[in-house]
């Protein structure tokens, strides 16, 4: 942040020299005083002199403290996990963050004056324009998720909010943008859809046989909960998705050829 109150130093130089020069024309057409009135100048003039030093020290202090929190400010201004941009009413960035020019991979003194479309996707462009009309129209605070590339050509899926102080940005026609990175929680997003997508497919595919199918022992078929009986085959493909195709085991093969041979 740049100091526009220029070195303390020579102005205060400046002020005593001013000063003293004042006083010195004051001291020409000063009239001769009693030593009494002498006195009360002079302890007049220490007891101004003693407030000006307890003033000085005040506003010493007060410069102090104002460094010390602009200091606090800009910490927390550059090292904020998300990134800040101040848009111009042309969409030039005037002011940015530290995290904001890491995320876009550019200097930050490279990031002033540029366009902020120029790392928007073009596929984006559009949907950028139609929020920042709309926010501007309302000036109430709206976001959208946009994929923003990086100056090395690396994209990231970024959560956009426009916010306004209406008192400063309002009147310069400027607002801000504040974006994060939520490349990961998309990521994680689609995966998780996919996966209950995957799970959904395969309960729609399974139908489970449970409890205790009576069965009888001799011709294996099967009693429904309304008291009929039914072949196996048959029941198994009401209650599942399953289907048959019927062939023959090796014993099965063995026994009816022994039956065949038999019979002949």
């Amino acid at each position: 942040m740049q100091n526009d109150a220029g070195n303390p130093t020579d102005k205060f130089a400046e002020l005593r020299k001013q000063a003293q020069g004042k006083l010195e024309k004051e001291i020409e057409n000063m009239v001769p005083l009693s030593p009494e009135k002498t006195r009360e100048l002079v302890h007049e003039l220490r007891t101004h002199q003693v407030e000006l030093e307890l003033q000085n020290e005040e506003l010493r202090q007060a410069q102090v403290h104002l460094l010390t929190m602009q200091q606090k400010y800009s910490d927390l201004y550059d090292f904020a996990p998300i990134g800040y941009l101040t848009i111009s009413n042309k969409g030039i960035i005037i002011e940015a963050n530290l995290t904001a020019a890491i995320m876009l991979g550019v200097e930050k003194t490279n990031l002033i004056k540029q366009p902020f479309t120029v790392f928007l996707l073009p596929e984006n462009q559009d949907t950028y324009y139609f929020f920042r009309k709309e926010f501007l129209d309302s000036q109430k605070s709206s976001e959208c998720e946009l994929s923003l590339t990086r100056k090395d050509g690396s994209r990231f899926h970024a959560l956009i909010k426009f916010t306004m102080n209406t008192d400063i940005d309002g009147i310069l026609g400027q607002f801000r943008i504040i974006f994060s990175d939520i490349t990961d929680l998309i990521k994680t997003k689609v995966e998780r859809e996919k996966l209950i997508s995957e799970l959904q497919k395969a309960l729609d595919e399974i139908k489970t046989l449970r409890g205790i199918i009576p069965i009888c022992g001799y011709c294996k078929n099967i009693r429904d909960d309304r008291g009929a009986w039914d072949i196996m085959e048959s029941y198994i493909t009401k209650h599942s998705d399953a289907e048959f195709s019927h062939g023959i085991c090796p014993d099965c093969l063995k026994k009816q050829m022994d039956e065949l041979d038999n019979e002949e």
